[in-house]
């Protein structure tokens, strides 16, 4: 009826939002994500362009209140642990009304050679790295420990074999292949920090590869990767803790064995040649107790994964302490890339 009298402009004035109102809507949506000087901003414009509109009049109101999206909150890993592995088949962040969960290209050693990052949890810092490893690489891994496989253990010093943890595994040192080797310095370019093995007598910045298969029902309890203790290992001594782990999945998994943050919330499904980054520290240097964190049981196939832990020796210089109390490592990140020099 209205093409027929007027054309189309009667239709898109009666059915278009006005340009106030879609910039009353985008401001309230900043608001929410806790971006008050931006909402702020749009609301000024807004109101010029469109003052009785009723986004324009609700954003007004809002900014007197600030509402803010509840937080998912931390709950005890006794409480999280069955809801995580009972999730499937996508990564969970854990607060995604957190603007800086976001996704995000990470530079390596040269500018152009960049890859795709989600991060899933600020404080602790925990982010999965997509098409981390080539097809060749994960293929080179797994066979390199063929017919070297033994039952894991747990207990560092003095580790015995346990039903917390099933899974056999081998250790593969930087020097043992050239693909070994080529990859910790490629985890070392991504990171911005020493992988450096000072063989044989340490101390050391990097652990070996350690390969592991879970089977049907495989699984590893919730657990932090630090030490108590320094390990026996001669590569090892005086190396000081394991401030990050690089976890890199050599294989995909038809159903469970996700990796579980269960005091933060955070689950990440198995996706072949992904990598997921975590700090066991903050930048406080201090042990962070929300890094606690589960295996799920395999379900169905089987899950092949490799990490490699990070030391303190060698990276006291790369990854300083923050500036203030509760700093987080997207506050320090821009320092550890320029080497902390003025840039």
């Amino acid at each position: 009826m209205y093409r027929s009298l007027h054309g189309a402009d009667i239709e898109q004035m009666l059915f278009r939002p006005s340009e106030g109102s879609i910039k009353a809507l985008i401001g309230r949506v900043h608001l929410f994500r806790g971006d008050d000087d931006e909402a702020e901003r749009l609301y000024d414009e807004a109101k010029i362009l469109d003052p009785t509109n009723g986004d324009v009049l609700e954003l007004g109101k809002e900014l007197q209140i600030k509402p803010r999206a509840e937080p998912i909150p931390k709950v005890d890993y006794f409480q999280n642990f069955s809801r995580l592995c009972s999730l499937e088949n996508r990564n969970y962040p854990a607060d995604p009304s957190n603007p800086k969960i976001r996704c995000r290209y990470r530079e390596a050693l040269l500018p152009y050679y960049r890859f795709k990052e989600e991060i899933l949890s600020i404080s602790p810092f925990a982010s999965v790295i997509y098409d981390f490893v080539s097809e060749d690489e994960s293929k080179h891994l797994k066979s390199f420990v063929e017919n070297k496989l033994e039952r894991g253990k747990v207990g560092g010093n003095n580790s015995v074999i346990s039903d917390i943890r099933t899974s056999d595994l081998a250790w593969i040192w930087d020097n043992d292949s050239t693909k070994a080797k080529t990859l910790a310095k490629k985890i070392e370019h991504v990171t911005g920090l020493d992988t450096s093995q000072r063989l044989p007598d340490g101390p050391s910045s990097g652990e070996a590869f350690q390969v592991v298969n879970y089977g049907l029902g495989g699984h590893y309890e919730v657990h932090m990767d630090p030490f108590d203790a320094a390990p026996e290992q001669g590569e090892l001594q005086y190396s000081g803790e394991r401030i990050a782990t690089f976890l890199i999945y050599l294989s995909d998994v038809q159903r469970g064995g996700s990796t579980v943050f269960t005091r933060v919330g955070v689950a990440v499904a198995p996706k072949k040649n992904m990598a997921l980054f975590w700090y066991n520290f903050d930048p406080a240097h201090q042990k962070d107790e929300f890094t606690h964190h589960a295996g799920c049981p395999v379900l169905i196939g089987q899950k092949w994964i490799c990490n490699k832990w990070i030391w303190t020796y060698g990276n006291t210089f790369r990854r300083r302490c923050g500036l203030t109390p509760d700093a987080t490592q997207l506050d320090i990140e821009e320092d550890m890339k320029h080497g902390y020099k003025w840039h």
